[in-house]
């Protein structure tokens, strides 16, 4: 993986802030493009990562029941009548071979063409078994990542890594088809639960031992404060809704009305009124 020498637009170069702390990264993963957009309003960029026709999508039965507000806006942009949603039940039973004949078959339904293009909205099995399909399907389609748990975020969205289960062994079946934009909203992390932290927080770990030294300086200066929210005693903790509000204080979805979007030339709003669904 190498982080490309300049931006594809002007103005955004590798971890420059933008608006509201959204940061542009921009990567080059096997000769290909991919971006990610880190902030409160990253699905604003949605419609950057879609060429015509309008994209598909499919996405976690968590996203579409908890937040369907969120889901209205992030399509709205791309594909104001959302009729092409796939909902699926993230975990690992979704990348079984039968899911994939499922969506394979939904795709033929839709008619979806070599120029089209997958969005995957969900954790981090449901990321690998769309990601595979667009990998796959029409021997490649265009791909955007939409992960909304810390594990999807650290890893399962990141590299271009996609796969399905097979044979009774994990991830035997894949391909490594990057995703041209990563939309990471970190408000999904408020509602959750520690149990999905533990396993984002032990990724993050593993990842700053392989590659970076500070972070890891960091988390393990952090060490007592993350054993106290996420460790054996957490139960009796505040919900981390309201540990983490400070930072996300309107949750995963902020809601954007339509009539106060200004959307400036990095395709972030430079004037946008935060509601929360």
């Amino acid at each position: 993986m190498a982080v490309a020498g300049a931006a594809r637009d002007p103005g955004l170069r590798t971890g420059t802030p933008v608006s509201h702390e959204s940061r542009i990264i921009d990567m080059v993963l096997d000769g290909q493009p991919s971006r990610i957009v880190l902030g409160p309003l990253a699905a604003l960029e949605l419609s950057r990562f879609i060429p015509q026709p309008p994209p598909v999508y499919i996405v976690d039965e968590a996203v579409a029941r908890l937040q369907p507000a969120w889901l209205e806006q992030l399509q709205h942009g791309c594909d104001p009548d959302r009729s092409g949603t796939l909902v699926l039940a993230g975990g690992e039973p979704v990348k079984q071979l039968q899911t994939l004949a499922g969506i394979y078959a939904w795709l033929a339904e839709r008619a979806v063409p070599r120029d089209g293009t997958i969005v995957g909205i969900g954790g981090g099995a449901l990321l690998d078994a769309a990601g595979f399909a667009a990998a796959t399907w029409q021997r490649g389609i265009g791909w955007v990542s939409v992960p909304t748990t810390l594990l999807a975020m650290i890893d399962a969205a990141i590299g271009g890594k996609t796969a399905i289960n097979a044979a009774g062994l994990k991830n035997q079946v894949g391909a490594f088809h990057p995703a041209a934009g990563i939309m990471v909203d970190c408000g999904f992390l408020v509602s959750l639960p520690r149990a999905g932290w533990r396993d984002g927080l032990a990724e993050m770990v593993k990842t700053a031992v392989i590659g970076d030294p500070g972070l890891f300086v960091e988390l393990e200066s952090s060490r007592d404060e993350l054993r106290r929210m996420f460790g054996p005693d957490s139960a009796r903790m505040p919900r981390l809704s309201a540990v983490c509000s400070e930072h996300c204080p309107g949750g995963p979805g902020w809601v954007v009305p339509r009539r106060s979007r200004r959307i400036s030339s990095a395709g972030i709003s430079t004037s946008m009124d935060r509601v929360a669904p």
